[in-house]
């Protein structure tokens, strides 16, 4: 019988037990959840396209503006060249025709003196007639059937010298315009070119005549479009854009301004016009606060497993943890990403009375948390965001705090603990300071270690104001 009311003492012991520590961590998970709230919760609007705002606009998040990066993507398209590639091939054939006029004209004049010279009986001159005959004798069918007969008379008249000059001018101006490419469509202005260089040459009239015959032979198309080259073209430049990013934080419409697509299509990119999307962040804060809270029970449960039920322990802890939040939750309100207020923050204190109160691994335990819920609640109000600096630098703040009191039970021992909280606040400052990229000016690094001092001294005073008045109420409950 004895047994059996001493085993019902114990289940009500423990049903008492666990519904008073889970009751109390559902209360405190519900204020960290409100408190934490509005820094995942992002505000919607009702808004219309080509209205005026009444207010600047940020985005909530960080998210790729896919529509802007696609456009951006098909004007780099747009903007390259198609490639092409300049056959040699026809290049050195249609400046071989050219050559091979001009070398059968001498090799025919050569073979006239040769005969003049060899024959004794003064034979009558050939006709420019019969001069064009033989020239064509000389030359190649392709020549021959696109060239007219008064080009080739008025070309065998040329004097030696003029005609070399002519050659030379020809051909010279023939391998720029090749050089260049003459595609199907610019082969008039290729041919326009190379008149203009006849044009203004030296030489008589009747010869820039013939010259422009023979250019409008010549060039040909020799530069043809390469599918290859221009898709590859295309791609390496598609590769090179970045993708169209809307960064958190950033403005999308300031006050006063007009909502034009563009910007309506950002606030809708953003999530600021559907409110459902809300609902999402909120549940990811949900299970945060579950995990946190089940480490809090865990802990409690564990603090009061192997003594008698102690519920002033626990109201302590949940009391602590309430004005830490708290404190970080008020600084939040004037910090920003430019003056890193966050570092005021007494952390420390959190960690001092729960090492006094409790015990130092429950302190730890706690640190932690703290750090965790420190990063969300200085986020600067973007959802999907952490302050992982802030959440370092509360870590090692209460750390610092855990490891640097010795005597619990010596108020001088607090103060102690404080020196060693700004030594350690201010190596964590310089070393954030030092890691980035930015450049401070000497007055910059002073003030944001001067936070940290602030940090440490608060959370000295603060837990020795504190720690009266939590013992008076602990030992009002245990009573």
């Amino acid at each position: 019988m004895e047994k059996k009311k001493k085993k019902s003492k114990l289940f009500y012991y423990m049903k008492n037990k666990w519904i008073f520590i889970i009751l109390s961590v559902i209360l405190l998970g519900i204020f960290f959840f409100f408190i934490t709230l509005n820094n995942v919760h992002t505000e919607t609007y009702n808004i219309e396209r080509f209205t005026t705002t009444k207010e600047t606009i940020r985005s909530p998040i960080t998210i790729e503006n896919e529509q802007e990066t696609d456009r951006k993507r098909r004007e780099t398209v747009q903007a390259v060249e198609d490639r092409y590639e300049i056959s040699t091939e026809i290049t050195e054939e249609r400046i071989a025709y050219i050559n091979e006029i001009f070398e059968a004209i001498s090799k025919l004049e050569m073979e006239s003196v040769k005969e003049d010279s060899n024959n004794k009986d003064i034979a009558p001159p050939l006709t420019n007639q019969e001069k064009v005959q033989q020239l064509k004798q000389l030359l190649s069918p392709e020549i021959n059937q696109n060239i007219n007969d008064w080009v080739f008379a008025e070309l065998v008249e040329f004097p030696k010298e003029e005609r070399s000059k002519a050659n030379e001018l020809l051909i010279n101006s023939l391998q720029e315009v090749f050089e260049a490419g003459v595609r199907a469509e610019n082969t008039q202005g290729a041919t326009s070119t190379i008149k203009q260089s006849i044009k203004y040459s030296s030489l008589t009239p009747e010869s820039k005549e013939a010259l422009n015959k023979l250019a409008e032979f010549a060039v040909v198309e020799n530069s043809f479009f390469d599918v290859e080259k221009t898709m590859n073209a295309r791609k390496e430049a598609v590769s090179n854009v970045d993708p169209v990013t809307i960064r958190a934080g950033e403005v999308l419409v300031r006050e006063g301004q007009v909502i034009t697509n563009e910007i309506y299509e950002k606030l809708e990119l953003a999530g600021l016009l559907d409110s459902k999307r809300n609902i999402i962040p909120m549940i990811g804060l949900g299970l945060l606060i579950t995990l946190i809270c089940s480490v809090i029970v865990y802990e409690l449960q564990r603090i009061n497993k192997h003594t008698h039920f102690d519920k002033s322990k626990i109201i302590a802890t949940l009391l602590i943890s309430v004005l830490v939040i708290l404190f970080m939750k008020v600084v939040s309100l004037y910090s920003t990403q430019a003056n890193s207020f966050f570092y005021v923050v007494p952390i420390g204190t959190g960690a001092l009375l729960i090492k006094q109160l409790i015990q130092e691994r429950s302190a730890i335990i706690f640190s932690c948390l703290f750090a965790i819920l420190g990063s969300i609640i200085f986020n600067n109000q973007i959802p999907g965001s952490l302050n992982i600096e802030a959440g370092i630098y509360f870590f090692f703040s209460q750390l610092a705090a855990i490891v640097f009191l010795m005597n619990v039970k010596d108020r001088l021992a607090i103060l102690k603990a404080g020196v060693g909280i700004t030594v350690i606040n201010i190596i964590t400052i310089l070393l954030f300071l030092f890691l980035s990229f930015e450049k401070y000016a000497i007055s910059d690094i002073f003030i944001q270690t001067s936070f940290g001092v602030i940090s440490a001294f608060l959370s000295a005073v603060l837990t020795i104001g504190l720690l009266p008045f939590l013992k008076q109420v602990l030992a009002s409950l245990q009573t």
